[in-house]
């Protein structure tokens, strides 16, 4: 090759590298002016995705440069709830109560997260206050209705989840906790009522047929508990709690390895998710496999430290059967000051105060 065509090729390389180098510096502006363009639908789609530290990230650039969008703020303790960051949520709504003090969908969530972290006192605070901004918000009855659910006064609960439908009567998610309600009360004929009402309102609200399927799961109906939970599947494929609640039932069934199966899959679609590991500890027990139980309990007390007293009192039997009372002890003491009506712990930390030598031995039973 000559001189003059090895300088012609080298021109040509250098300019196709000049052009590319432009056209990446051109999508990279692109892409930056992209970044503080804010997309609520974008968002939304990462949320969907489970991706929530991208989430966060772009909000958190996005929030800088618009700092008194509030929707921002709503959004960013949405995420840290989800992950179980409770105080991170309500650090975001009480900045974001600093820009607008009378939406009451921030009082709302504060009581939503409150209520979360069984702090019903607190709960019932911000969600009155919001009740005093705005007397038509259909969700400030509903988690007035949650809290004294989660308080086990369960007629009062049914009294407040009856004003949110009268004000909303559309809402699907209504009838869902109202017939959750009703047939934890065990009026299951109250409960199937309210929930195909809902049915008939919203078909494609998946969280009606999960609790369809919760509901038949209590009365032992296991065949129409699967039944409607593999219909709310059909509706909805990424609902964890559909996923969790056919581990449950396959597990009154003495399915243990389909069991195991559907747990699995309610963690792989929700990691934050604390109830499916629960659900694994607490069948490990019944098969005798002590290691796997504890592993179980273990990763669902480190998801969520502070609450989900049933994750420390499965790892507190397990310490009580080999002997550790003084771990089970610390475990149960710290139930029962997170979640005062739980029994259970109660109950335990009885036995362990009575020092009796064989009370290891004695739990096999319930085990």
């Amino acid at each position: 090759m000559s001189k003059n065509n090895q300088n012609r090729y080298v021109h040509i390389i250098k300019r196709n590298i000049f052009i590319f180098i432009i056209l990446c510096l051109f999508v990279d502006l692109c892409n930056f002016s992209f970044i503080f363009a804010y997309d609520s639908n974008l968002v939304q789609d990462y949320i969907n995705q489970k991706k929530y530290q991208i989430a966060t990230i772009y909000l958190e650039k996005f929030v800088k440069t618009n700092p008194k969008d509030i929707g921002i703020y709503l959004l960013l303790s949405d995420i840290s709830s989800i992950q179980n960051d409770y105080n991170t949520a309500i650090k975001w709504l009480k900045e974001g109560l600093k820009i607008d003090s009378r939406d009451s969908r921030v009082y709302e969530k504060l009581g939503r997260v409150y209520n979360r972290m069984d702090n019903y006192e607190e709960a019932l605070k911000w969600l009155n206050e919001g009740l005093k901004i705005d007397s038509n918000n259909s969700d400030i009855y509903k988690g007035i209705g949650k809290v004294y659910d989660r308080k086990n006064n369960y007629k009062e609960a049914i009294i407040w989840f009856k004003k949110a439908i009268k004000i909303n009567p559309g809402n699907g998610e209504l009838y869902k906790e109202i017939g959750r309600t009703w047939g934890v009360m065990g009026n299951y004929r109250e409960a199937i009522k309210w929930l195909e009402e809902g049915l008939r309102i919203n078909p494609r609200y998946s969280g009606i047929y999960e609790t369809l399927g919760r509901t038949y799961e209590r009365m032992g109906s296991y065949d129409e508990a699967l039944l409607w939970l593999k219909k709310g599947l059909a509706v909805d494929s990424r609902n964890s709690d559909i996923y969790y609640n056919l581990g449950r039932v396959y597990n009154d069934l003495g399915l243990y390895e389909e069991s195991v199966k559907w747990l699995r899959l309610a963690i792989a679609e929700d990691p934050y998710y604390t109830c499916p590991y629960e659900g694994l500890g607490m069948l490990y027990l019944k098969q005798g496999k002590a290691k796997e139980a504890e592993e179980s309990f273990k990763k669902a007390t480190q998801i969520n430290p502070d609450i989900e007293y049933k994750k420390y009192n499965g790892l507190a039997k397990i310490y009580i059967k080999q002997g550790k009372l003084k771990e089970a002890k610390e475990l149960l003491e710290k139930s029962t000051k997170n979640y005062p009506y739980d029994n259970e712990a109660k109950d335990l930390l009885k036995e362990i105060q009575s020092r009796d030598k064989f009370f290891a031995t004695k739990l096999d039973d319930n085990f």
